[in-house]
């Protein structure tokens, strides 16, 4: 499983498996961060979704 900047470069597998951009390098954000980044990450597949 290779890691490394190419992972930042396809958000298709992020946003197939539902990870954040935190969970994929593993690293723990603040909660306010996440909250903000759980947001972002569904107004980004609101789209997708119609």
């Amino acid at each position: 499983m290779p890691t490394g900047g190419a992972e930042t470069k396809r958000p298709s597998r992020m946003r197939r498996e539902g990870l954040s951009f935190f969970e994929v390098h593993g690293r723990q954000p603040p909660a306010a961060i996440r909250a903000l980044a759980a947001f972002h990450n569904a107004s980004l597949r609101a789209p997708d979704r119609q």
